[in-house]
């Protein structure tokens, strides 16, 4: 028998409304006076009804393990022998399932000798969260099937005896019931910037989640020494857990931590502080070990700043640079020559030179007052439009198929110096663009396969003068496009890549660095994109030379003449 699991859907509804009914009746009680520890919209499913079948005790267990959270997985439990329920590791990870395609349900044939009933369950995957948080999405189409094993307990009542670990649950639900947050780490220079990792996380239990994905370590992709952390290995969250008291929050470790020494004690507490800042309830953070606070010498931990670009965008207008001032163009100041075939354009984010792209062969430098531009990397193929790092040097590399040898190239234009830098995932590939990040960890690039473009990020080793040594393994973030022609980082977690999915369409789609997926409307002919500081700042030049910038939802035309919009970076 073979069901759509609409009624899964429609109790859940049902479910939701019911435990979020107001009380109209009973004593006034006292309020909070600021939000719990670890406070969040807790469901829970009904149990398992009396004489139904295999495939309704299922459908009945998807929904209360999607709830699961806010009984521990009791509830889910009771759909289980005891047997099962033991086996099972709901923790281990979450399959989220496409609101667009029902649940297929199907109670399969009866094998002569076996004992019980097995369901299988399809499922069109839409993303997958692992263990530690870290958020993957499927590649659209994804489908993948789950069996359930039953057998009949006293009294002749189906349960669940075998399945597999972790949870399956709709991106409704997992909206509810998961949130995205920031897990701050270090860049690995001497004055370090913080580099964020996003993770999804319980809701019910975002504070000591978010302290544990902490203590984990980054991401696989973040490698060390490229982003590190400050904890000391095998540091844990001691049983005293997260305690807070007038927005002060004190996070009890284990005795490992007392081996940090007093700089990365002072660096671990701001990376608590910016990672549990967010959450709202936390102005302030102390480290107890063994009951005891532990004095922290916060001077001992700088900071570097993550810089913002501040003016633009600029672009080419008329032969010239033009920067944009309110709602209209005007000249940039310098009087930069602007070569014939000047393409992409790359600004510094300290006082340096504008670098830019001629004819897609040669990196140069442009000159102020009139002055030629001087050549960076004149190279007889053709080349990535380039990146400025926060550190001064010039990304770019080759582009076309099979063009690349499994390194960038990287230019200082303030000293002239050059160096290739090794990224092994990247040889024999077809490159089509690349951004370093804000904070210079990290970078997004656009490869070009046989039948799709993958989007990834990876980490930026540097040495001790920061220039770049190395890039980490890539990781592929959001769905595979057929086409992309730009990427901009929007943000620290958030990057805007103008391409094209399987219907054609070209746009701008948000992809979320270990988040997900929001595409924005269209602008017909769109062949450029710039991002300053977040989604409110992002432009877009047109075939025609018109320039975009958002407006509600969606883009006005702010003026003509535009070409190769840029911000710094």
């Amino acid at each position: 028998m073979r069901r759509r699991a609409c009624a899964l859907a429609v109790l859940m509804v049902t479910v939701m409304t019911g435990c979020l009914a107001l009380p109209t009746d009973g004593s006034i009680q006292q309020g909070f006076d600021a939000p719990p520890v670890d406070s969040g919209l807790e469901l829970v499913a009904p149990g398992p009804a009396d004489d139904v079948p295999p495939e309704d005790i299922v459908q009945g267990f998807l929904l209360a393990s999607s709830f699961g959270l806010g009984d521990d997985f009791g509830r889910a439990r009771e759909f289980m022998t005891a047997a099962g329920a033991s086996q099972w590791n709901a923790l281990d990870g979450v399959i989220i399932y496409s609101d667009a395609v029902p649940l297929e349900v199907t109670l399969d044939p009866e094998v002569p000798g076996a004992v019980g009933r097995s369901v299988t369950v399809r499922a069109t995957v839409a993303a997958t969260v692992a263990p530690d948080g870290t958020y993957t999405e499927a590649a659209p189409g994804t489908e993948q099937e789950f069996h359930y094993q039953l057998v009949q307990i006293v009294g002749d009542q189906w349960r669940i005896s075998q399945l597999g670990s972790g949870v399956l649950m709709s991106e409704v639900t997992f909206g509810t019931q998961y949130r995205e947050v920031p897990i701050y780490f270090l860049s690995g220079d001497d004055e370090p910037r913080l580099v964020p990792d996003l993770r999804w996380l319980p809701r019910s239990r975002t504070v000591t989640n978010s302290v544990r994905a902490l203590l984990g370590g980054p991401a696989d992709w973040l490698t060390s020494p490229a982003v590190v952390t400050a904890f000391p290995g095998g540091t844990s969250l001691a049983l005293e857990g997260v305690a807070i008291d007038d927005r002060v929050a004190t996070v009890s470790l284990s005795s490992e931590f007392l081996t940090a020494s007093p700089a990365d004690r002072a660096y671990a507490q701001k990376q608590l502080a910016e990672t549990l800042r967010q959450l709202g309830q936390v102005n302030r953070v102390q480290i107890s070990v063994d009951g005891n606070v532990l004095p922290i010498e916060e001077e001992l931990a700088p900071i570097g700043t993550t810089p913002v670009p501040v003016r633009g965008p600029v672009v080419i207008r008329d032969g010239a640079l033009s920067v944009l001032s309110g709602s209209s163009l005007s000249e940039l100041a310098g009087g930069h020559t602007v070569p014939e075939g000047l393409g992409s354009i790359a600004l510094p984010y300290e006082p340096g030179a504008i670098v830019g792209l001629v004819d897609s062969r040669s990196l140069v430098a442009l000159s102020e007052g009139g002055g030629e531009p001087t050549a960076l990397l004149p190279v007889d193929e053709q080349i990535l439009a380039p990146s400025y790092d926060v550190h001064g040097w010039v990304w770019t590399g080759p582009t076309g198929a099979g063009s690349n040898t499994g390194a960038l190239e990287v230019v200082h234009p303030l000293t002239g110096a050059t160096a290739s830098v090794p990224v092994p995932d990247l040889a024999g590939a077809d490159v089509v663009a690349l951004r370093v990040s804000r904070e210079g960890a990290r970078i997004t690039y656009a490869v070009r396969t046989n039948d799709a473009v993958v989007v990834a990020v990876a980490a930026i080793e540097r040495d001790a003068g920061g220039r770049p040594v190395a890039v980490s393994q890539g990781q592929p973030i959001g769905a595979p496009l057929t086409n992309v022609r730009e990427l901009m980082w929007v943000d620290d977690v958030e990057i805007a890549v103008l391409g094209a999915d399987s219907s054609g369409d070209v746009t701008v789609r948000l992809l979320g660095v270990g988040g997900q997926t929001a595409p924005l409307p269209s602008v017909e002919g769109a062949i450029s994109i710039a991002a300053g500081d977040g989604r409110r700042e992002l432009y877009l030049a047109t075939q025609e030379g018109d320039l975009y910038g958002r407006s509600g939802n969606g883009w006005r035309r702010i003026d003509g003449g535009a070409e190769s919009p840029a911000f710094s970076g």
